[in-house]
C-alpha cells in the first residue's frame, strides 16, 4: 500500500474530505499551540474534516492505519 492508496481508504473510512497535510511548526505562535504540539516539532499530519471533529493522522501511522481498516 502507498500513500495515495492509503489516502483514499481513510478518506472512505472516515468519510469526511481529506484537506491536505499540516507540518508542526519548530516555533509555534503561541503558549498553547507550544504545549499542544510539544515534542511534534516538524512532524508532518494528514487530515480530514470530519463531522464534528477533524481527525489528524501522524505521517509515520498513515499506511499501517489505512492497512487497519482495509
Amino acid at each position: 500500500m502507498n500513500k495515495t492508496q492509503a489516502i483514499e481508504t481513510l478518506t472512505a473510512h472516515y468519510g469526511g474530505a481529506y484537506v491536505g497535510t499540516f507540518v508542526v511548526p519548530a516555533v509555534s505562535p503561541t503558549l498553547v499551540e507550544s504545549i499542544q504540539w510539544e515534542g511534534d516539532e516538524g512532524k508532518t499530519f494528514h487530515k480530514w474534516e470530519c463531522d464534528p471533529n477533524p481527525v489528524m493522522v501522524e505521517d509515520s501511522q498513515l499506511i499501517a492505519l489505512a492497512k487497519h481498516y482495509v
